[in-house]
């Protein structure tokens, strides 16, 4: 099994695709990552904020068991370095989420737990010279580096 903690120490942004519960971008923003979403809607960042924004434009706002709010704001751009792209979408999604991953230059492709992960998509992550992690929990390994 790979050692995340390495990968996790150097990455900056991560690129969720979609998300299994609010925790997840939570977890991560406040672990210092920056956290974008790949939504239906286009791209999104995610940020936690001490109230529920007034008019939150075109974003939406998810409510946290500490009382703060996730907000997922619009992005025009998406950041220049997208080190993890975590996935949570079904298998067959995956290998076009693996093929714009590969074109953005990102570093791991990270399958998260409770999805079934495609066929040969870790031989194609590998291919592509990327890491591939699949069935791991990111917030646990997140909360594993402290």
């Amino acid at each position: 099994m790979i050692d995340v903690g390495p990968l996790l120490e150097s990455a900056t942004t991560i690129e969720l695709v979609d998300w299994p519960h609010q925790d997840v971008p939570a977890t991560l923003y406040r672990a210092g990552y920056t956290v974008v979403g790949h939504e239906p809607d286009g791209y999104k960042l995610y940020e936690i904020v001490e109230e529920v924004p007034v008019d939150p434009g075109d974003g939406r706002t998810f409510p946290l068991d500490d009382g703060t709010f996730l907000i997922s704001r619009p992005l025009d751009v998406m950041p220049e370095v997208v080190d993890i792209v975590s996935v949570f979408r079904p298998p067959a999604e995956q290998h076009d989420l693996l093929r714009q991953a590969i074109e953005a230059g990102v570093r791991v492709f990270w399958v998260h737990p409770g999805v079934d992960t495609a066929p040969d998509l870790e031989a194609m992550v590998e291919t592509a010279g990327m890491t591939f992690i699949d069935g791991v929990s990111i917030v646990d390994a997140v909360r594993a580096l402290g």
